[in-house]
């Protein structure tokens, strides 16, 4: 019971501090909202039906990735295990490829960017 207590005046009080700030009209209403029109926001994308939508868009991709990683990465890395040569190489390749950041992998045109690459590639 305290830990739940503890819980709820904790979010309680950023709560009331985002409440605040934006009564302070430091920033425009676009870069800090009210809580109030967040959730007015939120309700009415899930009664229109965008926040479900894209829900379904984001497992899509999400299921997708990882059978297309699966399917490449299971085989290429028993072919690590197996053999040497391919450790050797195929290794080396997959451990530069493990330093790029995240976004390095996402599809940026997807976002109606009119750059073709991702902006770790600038």
């Amino acid at each position: 019971m305290k830990r739940s207590l503890v819980a709820v005046l904790f979010f309680g009080g950023l709560l009331l501090l985002w409440e605040l700030l934006h009564a302070t009209a430091i920033w425009s209403p676009v870069l800090l909202p009210s809580p109030g029109s967040v959730i007015d926001y939120l309700g009415r994308a899930i009664v229109d039906g965008t926040i479900p939508t894209a829900g379904l868009v984001t497992l899509r991709r999400l299921i997708v990735g990882y059978l297309l990683g699966l399917a490449l990465g299971l085989p290429l890395g028993l072919l690590n295990a197996r053999f040497q040569h391919c450790e050797d190489t195929l290794g080396v390749v997959a451990l530069g490829f493990q330093t790029l950041p995240s976004v390095c992998w996402v599809r940026w045109p997807s976002f109606g960017s009119v750059r073709p690459r991702p902006p770790c590639f600038s």
